[in-house]
């Protein structure tokens, strides 16, 4: 389901770019695998742990249980407008 980010203004249909060399920090919209799993997320770290968060409320944030491989930052958006 796209809606995930749709208050960070991405929406269905969008286009992302994403750059595999960027390194990663607190609040950026990565791209992961998570158990297995490919999502598109914020990457929200605390002390005492590292989950991701989705821009959309009904939405919960996600904890890995077992793993957590962040494979691209978003850095742009295209929309097709017509």
């Amino acid at each position: 389901s796209w809606d995930s980010m749709i208050w960070a203004n991405i929406a269905p249909g969008d286009i992302v770019i994403v750059d595999k060399s960027k390194k990663h920090k607190n609040g950026d919209i990565i791209i992961a695998r998570v158990d297995g799993e490919y999502t598109m997320k914020y990457i929200i770290k605390e002390w005492w742990q590292v989950y991701l968060r989705a821009a959309n409320e009904n939405y919960p944030d996600i904890f890995p249980w077992d793993e957590l491989e962040v494979n691209w930052v978003v850095t742009w958006v295209i929309r097709k407008i017509c």
